[in-house]
């Protein structure tokens, strides 16, 4: 699931003065036809000091007592591995922490705007891209989220989540309750206990 086009050979934040190595495993990264084999990873410079303050999750790596952590503040420098996200979005997610909107796309299909919630609810940034919610959510055409029942209404029911839009996560309750009768696949997103119910990897439509 990537962006429309290709964001890694576009948008960098690379900085030589910054402390941080993130890398990223191109193999998420969708691969057109018509593109070149890439290296099987990047290497993107950030800050610590960005990556703090954006993200809770990543501050108590940097923080605490993670090797990452440590690395630190005992060399001035340290290296994260990412191997499980999207390097498209991150790149984006991170140009948004770094500063730098124009390099951010302000248009993303279903599943790029999917791959963000998932990364927006795993590092805890709603608030670094909140300002950018409401033009990638205008750009998907809103038959999208309510035509008839299909992996598209799990998606929106993560996305309402993660975004914390009840007037997307609601609807699309009420869809898949209206469409599909009985407990549905959450296909293996970050929905909460308190949606999906009891059962791990099933999601509860509750009236």
């Amino acid at each position: 699931m990537a962006p429309s086009k290709p964001l890694i050979s576009e948008f960098t934040v690379l900085e030589n003065h910054w402390d941080t190595i993130i890398v990223l495993n191109l193999a998420k990264c969708a691969i057109s036809k018509d593109r070149p084999k890439p290296p099987t990873e990047i290497s993107v410079k950030v800050s610590s000091k960005h990556l703090i303050v954006a993200s809770p999750v990543l501050a108590a790596l940097l923080n605490g007592k993670f090797r990452e952590g440590h690395e630190l503040q005992m060399t001035g420098t340290t290296e994260i591995a990412l191997p499980d996200d999207n390097p498209d979005i991150m790149v984006a997610l991170l140009n948004i922490i770094h500063g730098f909107p124009g390099k951010v796309p302000r248009h993303l299909n279903l599943e790029a705007l999917l791959e963000v919630a998932v990364l927006v609810d795993k590092y805890q940034l709603l608030e670094s891209v909140e300002l950018f919610l409401e033009t990638w959510l205008k750009k998907v055409h809103p038959a999208e989220r309510i035509t008839r029942f299909s992996d598209r209404v799990t998606y929106w029911i993560c996305i309402g989540h993660a975004f914390q839009k009840p007037s997307l996560l609601k609807p699309m309750m009420a869809t898949a309750k209206y469409m599909f009768k009985g407990p549905l696949n959450t296909l293996g997103l970050p929905i909460p206990k308190s949606i999906v119910g009891k059962e791990k990897s099933r999601l509860t439509i509750t009236g």
